[in-house]
């Protein structure tokens, strides 16, 4: 038998301790020093203690392989008092679908590409529930300020938002907005059953039993818990500890559905290859790689500056990711001392004023480029952006279909963004490129 204690977790019978591990079971790693340097070991680990203890949302996942086990327990389920709605607004069937879902299910997770209107979809669930106090949490600020902004657009009262020097926690309010690193240091007995209702945004980042949302989960007793994301993990603790600490994937619109129906635009890939040099070929250190093939190569940062003005001249608005500052500072310096061409820079030690009036104006194309690391990465709605130049490399799915979200949204006379990718020909960095290549081909993007 497995007995549901709460909406955290479930126990099971000892005798069912052996056929559950393996249903719950991951290759976890450790850093091991050796003679040749640190070697990355692994181990089998298992979602499931000694005394069969397993998070709740891993329950459909083990009754599906496990058909004849009892369940005692009933989980606690919210009852809709309104029906879902936004003054002017009209659902789209997928949305809608994915809204009943998340109303009929409870727990779980909706999958939805960047730009198909996930906040959209956050806030149509929250109509629903109009009594009820909610919990939206995220990792970026950018993600909060904005999603303030439509609730402010839709008229919803008593808002709170923690984040970005904001710490007080207010339980007058019906809807708390917050960035996972603010709320992470909240004392959990304010909040431990406090919450009726869990949305996380950006959801993929849930992956984890050590990470910050693990640990705010792990202490919230809300009985709804929703995730909103384009992308799922890429490993198997990854996805396990998703629907663990939410639940499996109850809805999903995929960039191929948008596209056809109208509502994304369509994604155009092009290949840029880069010349081999001799020096950056004899390296052997991928730290050394990464900064002498991609950050210091000069070669390169010039193919990036002749693309990025290439689309501008036409008109077109661009966004260059890097990974790092440096990449950035020597791209910015380039393009003026070359080109006279002036691209605007944002990262880290940006203000977030300052992010947000580069963000307006690029989208109403009175600047043409941007370059950003990975503040910009995830959360930003630039509706006009033409091209992004992806130019920090890197083989994570997660990565490269994000910073393709920042383009997908349509907008008048837009119905194709680009993605111009680098083809480094050098040691970890081709594969890298190769498993971008697998992502755009597996996906139709060319």
């Amino acid at each position: 038998m497995i007995k549901i204690l709460d909406p955290v977790y479930c126990k099971a019978d000892k005798t069912l301790i052996p056929k559950i591990r393996p249903i719950l079971s991951y290759k976890g790693t450790y850093r091991k020093p050796s003679q040749y340097g640190v070697q990355i070991e692994t181990y089998n680990a298992f979602l499931i203690d000694q005394n069969g203890i397993f998070l709740s949302g891993l329950l459909p996942k083990i009754t599906k392989a496990l058909p004849n086990i009892e369940v005692e327990g009933e989980p606690e389920k919210l009852v809709p008092t309104s029906k879902p709605s936004l003054p002017g607004i009209t659902p789209r069937s997928d949305q809608s679908k994915l809204i009943q879902q998340a109303i009929d299910q409870q727990r779980g997770v909706l999958l939805s590409p960047t730009g198909s209107g996930k906040t959209i979809v956050a806030l149509l669930l929250f109509s629903a529930f109009p009594k009820a106090k909610i919990l939206f949490l995220c990792h970026s600020l950018s993600i909060i300020d904005q999603t303030f902004t439509e609730l402010n657009k839709f008229k919803f009262k008593n808002v709170q938002i923690l984040g970005g020097g904001r710490k007080n926690f207010s339980k007058t309010a019906d809807i708390t907005l917050a960035t996972i690193q603010t709320f992470v240091k909240l004392d959990p007995s304010k909040y431990v059953d406090f919450f009726d209702i869990t949305v996380i945004d950006e959801a993929h980042h849930v992956q984890s039993r050590s990470s910050q949302y693990a640990k705010v989960m792990e202490k919230n007793l809300s009985p709804m818990r929703i995730g909103l994301t384009a992308t799922l993990p890429n490993t198997t603790e990854g996805k396990l500890c998703l629907e663990g600490y939410l639940g499996p994937v109850i809805g999903e619109v995929t960039v191929q559905e948008g596209v056809e129906k109208k509502i994304l635009a369509k994604p155009k890939v092009k290949l840029i290859p880069v010349p081999f040099t001799s020096s950056v070929g004899e390296l052997y250190k991928y730290q050394d790689i990464y900064k002498w093939g991609i950050v210091e190569n000069r070669t390169r940062n010039r193919i990036i500056i002749e693309e990025a003005k290439k689309q501008t001249d036409q008109g077109k608005t661009v966004l260059i990711m890097v990974k790092e500052i440096a990449h950035g500072d020597n791209l910015v310096k380039m393009a003026k001392d070359l080109f006279g061409f002036e691209i605007i820079f944002v990262q880290g030690k940006t203000e977030g004023e300052n992010r947000q009036l580069v963000q307006k104006t690029l989208d109403k194309k009175i600047i043409k480029c941007v370059v950003c690391t990975a503040v910009w990465r995830e959360g930003i709605n630039i509706k006009s952006l033409n091209t992004i130049i992806l130019a920090l490399g890197g083989k994570s799915a997660i990565q490269t279909a994000q910073a393709l979200g920042r383009g997908l949204r349509i907008d008048k006379g837009k119905d194709a963004v680009l993605l111009a990718d680098l083809l480094d020909p050098y040691r970890y960095l081709s594969q890298h490129a190769i498993a971008r290549i697998s992502l755009y081909v597996n996906n139709k993007w060319m």
